[in-house]
């Protein structure tokens, strides 16, 4: 198996409106490094100058080297046949797709994330960066945020994983979607913009019929996961029927949990399972959890993360009783608690929800506002 090592550096971090501005890739057959190809790219756009604080790489610097455009054939060439391989794959690989759609091109390659691999095949190190990692194992890195040093020593990373589980690094080969097993109508660009985030997603069939719905801590990759398990014959058939996904930033898990509850209890939809309303007769007496079902009567705010760094995500409960859930500005506790109401979607008390957020309460730290 042929490796492309690839490392991008670039104006920003949306591949909407971010441009290239450097590229390395280096080949890799398994054992070592055996072909390169590095240039500064001119992204025909201003640098920020964070961005170039960062990486060192100025306008001046990218004035006369080639456009993208003039470099995508030879990309094309240097990568074909072969498995995208980068630290972070999803962002690389995100913005050289980006830059080739640009020129109406449809860029794919079976893809294999450094991170990823490294979590599973060295478990335990305190930080997966490429900087940190890469120290802690004793490969060289120079050129810290270029990305010939950065692909160089991610490159070194690949032959040390590869050296120490070869065939484990084949099972986590991500490939791309598949049109020829999907509804003609699906638009996988939209997919593939689906922030990695929490949240709830939706299938609807070519009639707008919801079919199925979940939640995820990376609904990107769960909904992609979805349409890529084609090789059971029931997931197949209903893979087909996905038309149009939806899908709703939660900022937390456990506002997907409950969003994903309350959807699947209204809408029925036919591809999940009937949801559980009720404990089993005799289940909180057995676990001795009656009281906490009931948070003792008391009136409390849980704060989480928001849907975006401007914003924190509420959950009000009320005398015991899940109220609704809700968004505010990320400063919202300069105001007084009894204002955050106003932040607040009201939904009616459910014995399930009260049970996921005293699990959710039992199992984390969250911060708990009085009331």
């Amino acid at each position: 198996m042929i490796y492309s090592v690839i490392d991008v550096e670039t104006t920003g971090g949306n591949p909407k409106s971010s441009k290239i501005t450097e590229i390395a890739i280096y080949r890799h057959d398994g054992n070592q490094v055996t072909d390169e190809f590095v240039t500064l790219v001119n992204p025909e756009m201003s640098i920020p100058e964070f961005v170039s604080n960062l990486t060192g790489i100025t306008d001046a610097m990218v004035e006369n080297a080639p456009k993208f455009y003039e470099i995508a054939r030879k990309i094309i060439e240097f990568t074909e046949g072969t498995v995208f391989v980068a630290h972070n794959v999803g962002f690389d690989y995100g913005m050289i797709r980006s830059e080739f759609r640009r020129l109406g091109y449809d860029f794919r390659l079976p893809h294999l994330c450094t991170v990823r691999c490294s979590r599973q095949i060295i478990p335990g190190k305190d930080s997966y960066s490429l900087g940190k990692l890469t120290r802690s194992l004793g490969i060289e890195l120079v050129g810290r945020h270029r990305a010939g040093g950065d692909a160089l020593a991610t490159a070194k990373l690949l032959s040390l994983l590869l050296e120490k589980n070869s065939s484990g690094l084949t099972g986590l080969i991500q490939h791309e979607l598949n049109p020829n097993f999907l509804h003609p109508a699906l638009n996988l660009e939209e997919v593939e913009e689906i922030p990695n985030r929490a949240g709830i997603y939706k299938f609807f069939d070519e009639n707008n019929q919801l079919i199925y719905l979940g939640k995820s801590k990376a609904i990107r990759s769960h909904v992609e996961q979805h349409l890529k398990d084609t090789s059971i014959k029931k997931s197949a058939q209903w893979c087909r029927e996905i038309a149009r996904v939806e899908f709703e930033l939660t900022g937390t898990d456990l506002i997907a949990a409950i969003l994903e509850y309350q959807a699947k209890k209204s809408k029925k939809p036919k591809y999940n399972r009937t949801v559980r309303t009720k404990a089993a007769p005799g289940e909180d007496l057995f676990n001795g959890q009656l009281k906490a079902l009931d948070f003792n009567g008391e009136s409390f705010y849980l704060l989480g993360k928001g849907r975006n760094k401007q914003e924190k995500s509420l959950i009000l409960v009320e005398n015991g009783s899940f109220s609704g859930y809700g968004f505010a500005p990320f400063h919202m506790n300069r105001l007084n608690p009894l204002f955050w109401k106003r932040f607040i979607s009201y939904s009616s008390e459910d014995e399930v929800i009260q049970r996921m957020i005293a699990n959710h309460i039992k199992k984390n730290k969250s911060e708990k506002i009085m009331v």
